[in-house]
């Protein structure tokens, strides 16, 4: 898969609660509770123009008051002198580089998933309520985030699996979900209770 598949297979897979495809990029928007699901990504195939992508940016989040995030892709927009366009207008704008993230991949096959299983205990699987509520223990994340969690994973329609490491006493240690979308499986939710790490 190329970033622009695995883009795309992670929107489906972490929904936004509302997203808007644009001519220069894609905006979505998520109450606040991910950097990813709030931000506008600029388009692979556009011909970029720095002033209008911020111009829209800070107008769709200063409505729903949010501060503006643009997404850059590494390698993706075709032409790298409108990235260092973008690059210069963003920082002239006091924008500012926040959570650089590093995308892996790995071929998955029968000896991959062997070797990965092999002397560790399972985790249960969960239906989504009760493994968002481990997910936010396992955070520490505040409850009044739960309802804007649970409207944009049930957007999901792709085939998922929500999994929960627990203590001998039944407490959540550790959390992951997997969506299978666009032809690859996607891990998000990856969390380790600090107590546990």
């Amino acid at each position: 898969m190329n970033i622009a598949e695995i883009e795309l297979a992670s929107r489906c897979s972490w929904p936004a609660l509302e997203e808007q495809e644009l001519p220069i990029g894609v905006l979505r928007y998520a109450a606040g509770v991910s950097r990813r699901s709030n931000s506008m990504t600029p388009r692979l195939d556009c011909r970029l123009c720095a002033v209008e992508l911020i111009d829209t940016t800070e107008s769709f989040f200063t409505k729903r008051r949010l501060p503006s995030t643009v997404r850059i892709l590494d390698g993706v927009l075709k032409n790298p002198k409108y990235t260092q366009l973008l690059d210069d207008h963003l920082a002239a704008s006091d924008y500012r580089l926040e959570a650089p993230t590093s995308v892996m991949t790995l071929p998955l096959s029968e000896s991959a998933s062997q070797q990965l299983t092999t002397g560790r205990t399972s985790p249960q699987e969960q239906n989504l309520q009760n493994w968002l509520g481990s997910w936010l223990k396992v955070k520490q994340l505040q409850a009044e985030m739960l309802p804007i969690h649970q409207a944009m994973l049930a957007k999901i329609s792709d085939p998922s699996h929500y999994l929960v490491h627990t203590s001998t006493h039944g407490n959540p240690l550790a959390t992951g979900m997997a969506v299978y979308a666009n032809g690859g499986l996607g891990i998000f939710g990856l969390a380790t209770h600090q107590l546990a790490r």
